[in-house]
């Protein structure tokens, strides 16, 4: 499956953020792999979505890079 795929990529070049893709839901999920204020997890349709609102998540918890681009997931 394709978005298992897309999600398997991204987790490989999130470090701080388990990605999966949730057949079940048709969503993009990760998880912080350190504590993020007021964040548990973060989903969304697409890969590209998924990795605008990590990137959210990083800059409001202050974390070093926060913001930074990442290439798209294959």
């Amino acid at each position: 499956m394709r978005e298992r795929a897309a999600a398997a990529g991204l987790d490989l070049v999130e470090p701080r953020w388990l990605i999966l893709y949730r057949v079940w839901a048709r969503r993009f999920y990760a998880v912080p792999l350190a504590p993020v204020p007021g964040v548990r997890e973060v989903e969304a349709r697409t890969i590209a979505a998924l990795q605008e609102l990590l990137r959210e998540a990083e800059a409001g918890a202050g974390w070093p890079g926060a913001g930074r681009k990442v290439a798209p997931a294959p």
